[in-house]
């Protein structure tokens, strides 16, 4: 099992740091918390939910950024 912070799975994956807690706060990545507030991921876990939401296409799209509607 590796456990990573933050930083250190943006860098694997080369997204930034609010990528990753923009993925756990609203998509759901999964973390663990300490008791003094510090956040960490299993890779495993990670790359599982990765998986999981690609193949169910559940990775969140939202109609609107910014003001500005997608066009798909």
């Amino acid at each position: 099992m590796k456990i990573l912070t933050e930083k250190e799975l943006a860098d694997c994956w080369n997204v930034s740091c609010w990528t990753i807690r923009n993925w756990r706060l609203n998509d759901g990545l999964p973390h663990l918390r300490t008791k003094q507030g510090r956040i960490y991921y299993n890779i495993d876990s990670v790359e599982n939910w990765w998986l999981a939401c690609e193949t169910t296409n559940t990775a969140a799209k939202p109609e609107v950024y910014s003001g500005i509607r997608r066009i798909e």
